[in-house]
């Protein structure tokens, strides 16, 4: 029953590593995709290390996991005292992790009102971030003045204002062509 418990709970932490990585790890993906690869990754792609990936990279990504823990495991000593029982839990651990990762776009979907919501407020406020760009204001500085539009029925009449400026590049002066000089300067003796 332990055993049963430990892959539930891998499973329940392989959910939750889809999950952030539906959120967090696509932008990292995208960078690195874009710093990797010739082509950069379409704008309208969204992929993770997990999301969207073939059963190899999320096996591999299972197995990593778990040889970081094994790692852990024999940098700490224990794992001679119990090697039967160690074995197993990170059996548990390969499974639970491997079955979150596949199992994870089901178990979300069943939580659709909740899910979406949580989902549309990350999508928001990645947007913002990206968008906003915080400029600190200077010590001492006076907030500038406000903004007064005047309403449209206030405005001058377009007769009365100037015409547009030209949008014509200006005139560039004939440049004689440098060929002829350089074959000038080779015809002296």
């Amino acid at each position: 029953m332990d055993l049963l418990l430990q892959i539930a709970l891998f499973l329940l932490l392989g959910v939750v590593l889809h999950s952030l990585d539906s959120y967090l790890g696509t932008a990292l993906y995208r960078g690195w995709y874009n710093m990797t690869h010739k082509d950069p990754l379409a704008a309208g792609e969204r992929r993770g290390f997990l999301q969207q990936q073939p059963l190899r990279i999320r096996l591999f990504w299972a197995l990593a996991l778990t040889g970081i823990a094994a790692t852990a495991v024999l940098v700490s000593g224990t794992f001679f005292q119990d090697t039967t029982r160690i074995l197993l839990n990170l059996l548990a651990m390969l499974v639970g992790l491997f079955a979150g990762f596949l199992l994870a776009p089901s178990i979300l979907a069943a939580f659709p009102d909740k899910w979406k919501r949580a989902s549309r407020y990350l999508e928001e406020t990645e947007k913002t971030n990206a968008t906003t760009k915080p400029v600190p204001p200077a010590a001492g500085s006076v907030p500038p003045e406000p903004v007064i539009v005047t309403p449209p029925e206030a405005a001058p009449p377009a007769a009365s204002l100037p015409p547009p400026p030209s949008t014509d590049p200006p005139p560039t002066p004939k440049t004689p062509d440098w060929r002829k000089g350089v074959d000038e300067f080779l015809k002296k003796p």
